[in-house]
């Protein structure tokens, strides 16, 4: 069985009653019948059939034909005539509504059945072929590149909308022109037409493309750069009947590339201030605005921002701090791109720098850091209305690009600097001589209580000197050993040295070192610490005198001394002490239980109970 709904016009009931049901016993549903043409219409419209069966000579005042045509427009739904008139007349006004089928009375079922399929297969392949046609002419003509097509006398066929507006010229009075007759090409290196594209093709049969140094020049004289590719159209049985040029307008591409380049190399050498000076400059020349600037924002929550650098006219602005609230800038925090063409000083009537700056337009962009945060933003001003650019936005966003790098760059070295300063602040704090110095030993800071210690002025630091100058020539070999250790990663630990004062005044030190790398990881230098151990040394002298003189006087007395370490579990006994129980100086061990042995065993007892409580 087949779902397809037949309408059935006819105004003899018999032979609407036989078609009915001879179209039942082909499977195929009847949705309505109707006897006139008026209704015939309201049906199509309101059953939408997949089909509909017209008798031609229908006796009301709208026949078959002007019915079937009113069905055509209004619904777009196949019809077969059928009717008892062959003549030529009937014929002719049949065609012209474009039937897909005509049978003529009386007609066999089978006949019947072959036309309703050969209709609704026809209907089925047009339907399909228009939707393709109409998805083409859309694609075509909203495509942006510009497309023409010729046939094989040249003559243009088809023209999409980029194509008027490249060319200059509507589509209505192009088409059946000569291709050339509204196109010339010419080569951008020495402005000499180029050779006829359209001919190859139809000569050789294959596509070719221009791409390079071309220009057009349009019905309105403009010279615009563009690309340009040829290819043959071919029919079902691959002749050739014309050919497709597809333009592709790069003039803007061209600018924005020759403008690019001019802002690049002026400022692709430079850094910090040097490098936001040529920038706004550049910006502000190239683009031939009044005004161009860029700012990096204190922080985005506050709306605060300070001028890095800008270009007013024929100078340089001052480096000013502001307020961006109810200014264009603010409007920069949520977006890509603000674009203002006129009316500025309307707008923001309390925006002070505007006033300055006699703004009238504005174009402004805000710069990212890697981590998508906010850093700043760079913008331009004219003192005239200024239309909206790619060309413009396109350099915008690559110096902003560019700005951001830079910035970055800048914050990194505040940050830096600031680092410095501090690690500079907590080194002249600290009691002791903290150095940095390179991989050849020269000293390249020196803290406050080094200079101090040492005896040298930030002057004599300055002149240069090795910190193999500050130690006696005795220990400078071992010091080189041990630096060259040290750059090579070894941790030495403290490394014992006699310094060297300005004076000639010699004090003892101990000095630790580790390396210093760079951002790349390579080694750079040392970085250490010296600690005067005069004191110490003074400590240890006195305590080596006192524990010497403490040895004399107990050598120099008749009374026997030992002493217990607890902590060790070690003894020491006096040679007196060995001497009065008839031991020589090696013959006893010097542990306690060496002393434990000496006592009488009946004192013994008594003497660890005692010894023990007391320890308790």
């Amino acid at each position: 069985m087949t779902d397809t709904k037949i309408l059935v016009v006819e105004d003899e009931s018999i032979v609407a009653k036989d078609i009915q049901t001879r179209l039942k016993n082909l499977g195929y549903t009847v949705c309505g019948v109707t006897s006139t043409g008026a209704d015939a219409v309201k049906k199509a419209v309101d059953l939408r059939p997949d089909l509909v069966i017209m008798d031609i000579m229908l006796k009301d005042e709208m026949d078959g034909i002007t019915a079937s045509e009113k069905i055509r427009k209004l619904c777009n739904i196949p019809v077969i005539y059928i009717t008892a008139y062959g003549d030529e007349n009937t014929l002719n006004r049949a065609k012209i509504t474009e039937p897909f089928g005509y049978i003529l009375k009386p007609f066999e079922e089978r006949e019947l059945h072959i036309n309703i399929e050969i209709a609704l297969y026809k209907h089925k392949i047009e339907k399909k072929l228009k939707s393709n046609e109409e998805w083409l002419s859309t694609t075509l003509n909203s495509i942006g590149d510009s497309i023409i097509t010729t046939d094989k006398s040249k003559q243009i066929t088809f023209m999409n909308p980029a194509a008027e507006e490249l060319t200059g010229w509507k589509k209505e009075d192009a088409i059946g022109k000569n291709i050339f007759e509204i196109l010339d090409i010419f080569s951008e290196k020495n402005y000499s037409k180029i050779d006829d594209p359209v001919t190859r093709v139809i000569n050789e049969g294959i596509g070719i493309n221009l791409i390079e140094d071309i220009f057009m020049i349009n019905k309105k004289e403009q010279e615009i750069f563009i690309t340009c590719s040829a290819s043959p159209l071919k029919d079902n049985e691959n002749s050739l009947t014309g050919v497709v040029l597809i333009f592709h307008d790069i003039t803007e591409k061209k600018q924005a590339k020759e403008l690019f380049q001019l802002i690049v190399e002026s400022t692709s050498t430079s850094i910090g201030e040097d490098f936001f000076k040529l920038l706004v400059k550049q910006l502000a020349t190239t683009l031939k605005v009044r005004c161009s600037f860029i700012c990096e924002y204190f922080d985005p929550g506050d709306k605060k921002a300070r001028v890095i650098s800008s270009w007013i006219m024929d100078h340089y602005g001052e480096q000013v701090e502001y307020e961006i609230t109810n200014t264009p800038c603010e409007k920069l925090l949520g977006n890509e791109f603000v674009y203002y063409p006129s009316d500025l000083k309307t707008l923001f009537p309390n925006d002070r720098m505007l006033e300055e700056w006699c703004g009238e337009s504005y174009l402004g962009i805000p710069i990212f850091d890697s981590d998508n945060k906010i850093l700043g933003f760079m913008g331009v001003i004219h003192d005239k209305p200024m239309k909206e650019n790619e060309t413009y936005k396109s350099i915008m966003r690559f110096l902003a690009v560019r700005a951001s790098a830079e910035l970055q760059r800048k914050k990194v070295e505040d940050e830096l600097i600031k680092s410095k300063e501090k690690y500079k602040e907590l080194a002249n704090s600290l009691p002791q001589t903290i150095f940095e110095m390179d991989k050849d030993s020269n000293l390249y800071f020196v803290n406050e209580y080094g200079h101090q210690s040492f005896g040298y002025t930030t002057e004599d630091f300055a002149q240069g000197l090795s910190i193999l100058n500050m130690l006696i020539p005795e220990d400078q070999e071992k010091a080189k050993e041990n630096i060259k250790m040290a750059l090579n990663g070894e941790n030495l630990g403290f490394s014992e040295y006699t310094a060297i004062r300005k004076d000639n005044t010699l004090f003892p030190v101990l000095i630790y070192s580790k390396i210093i790398n760079d951002d790349k990881n390579i080694t750079i230098g040392l970085r250490g610490i010296v600690i005067d151990i005069s004191e110490l040394r003074k400590t240890e002298d006195a305590l080596r005198e006192s524990e010497e003189r403490y040895t004399l006087t107990v050598q120099g007395t008749n009374d026997g001394f030992w002493d217990w370490n607890i902590k060790t579990n070690e003894m020491y006994f006096s040679s007196r002490w060995k001497t009065m129980i008839g031991f020589e100086e090696n013959e006893i061990g010097a542990t306690l239980e060496e002393w434990f042995k000496r006592v009488h065993p009946d004192d013994i007892t008594n003497l660890k109970s005692k010894f023990f409580s007391y320890l308790e």
